[in-house]
C-alpha cells in the first residue's frame, strides 16, 4: 500500500492566479485549486458523480464535468475535486481541466 503523497502548485490559467494541491495514493486523488477557500466539493467514481458540498455558486456543472473528466481520463478510479473558482467561461474550465490532467499524469505512485 502506498502512502498518501502531496504536491503543491501555483498556476496562471486564463489570467487567473491559482494555487492548489493534490493529495494522492494509488487509486485516489484529492485536488484543490482556487483563489481563496473551498466552496464546492465534487466526487466521482466514473460514471457516477455527487456533490459532497454544494455552495451557492453557479459552478456546479463545471465542477461536475471537470471531476468526471479527470476520473475518466486519469489512472485514478476516484477523484475528489474542490474549488472556489467562479467563472462561466467554458474555455477557462477546459484549460483548467487540461492543466490538472497533466499534473495527474505526472504523479508517481511508487
Amino acid at each position: 500500500m502506498s502512502p498518501i503523497q502531496r504536491i503543491e502548485f501555483s498556476e496562471k490559467i486564463c489570467n487567473r492566479d491559482l494555487n492548489g494541491y493534490v493529495l494522492y495514493s494509488t487509486e485516489s486523488a484529492w485536488i484543490w485549486v482556487g483563489e481563496s477557500k473551498i466552496d464546492s466539493i465534487g466526487l466521482a467514481h466514473f460514471p457516477n458523480f455527487t456533490m459532497l458540498v454544494d455552495g451557492e455558486n453557479t459552478q456546479r456543472e463545471f465542477i461536475k464535468s471537470t471531476t468526471l473528466r479527470l476520473t475518466k481520463t486519469s489512472r485514478f478510479t476516484q477523484v475528489f475535486f474542490t474549488t472556489d473558482i467562479e467563472c462561466e467561461e467554458g474555455l477557462f474550465w477546459k484549460a483548467l481541466n487540461d492543466n490538472m490532467m497533466e499534473k495527474l499524469n505526472a504523479l508517481n505512485t511508487n
